[in-house]
């Protein structure tokens, strides 16, 4: 049975507004659903998850923008379990790749703008 995050690597960038029980279930729930963690950010994850909108200025999201790792969500998590038929858009807090695109008028439907 193929579980929802198979074999996807995922990159946290929690506030510290988040308990680390709150944390924890994050992880776990990437974790049950067959994704992997990474606590480093390089080219090889395919989201940051991130809970606050607001704030992007920390490192991990400096980061994904200059590898072009669309950073989602936490609501991202629950969403694509439980619906098949979701937007991926609709969690996107920033994507560089997918904002150069749309400059140039092009529209994919690769999360990672490609």
């Amino acid at each position: 049975m193929n579980s929802k995050f198979e074999g996807e690597l995922f990159s946290l960038d929690l506030s510290s507004s988040i308990s680390y029980k709150e944390k924890k279930s994050y992880c776990d729930y990437i974790t049950v659903n067959g994704g992997r963690i990474s606590f480093v950010l390089n080219a090889k994850v395919k989201f940051l998850i991130r809970d606050d909108k607001l704030n992007l200025d920390t490192y991990k999201c400096r980061q994904a923008f200059k590898l072009g790792i669309p950073i989602v969500h936490t609501s991202f998590l629950t969403e694509s379990v439980q619906n098949k038929a979701f937007k991926i858009e609709k969690f996107f807090i920033k994507n560089k790749k997918i904002e150069e695109n749309l400059r140039k008028g092009i529209i994919t439907s690769d999360a990672r703008g490609n």
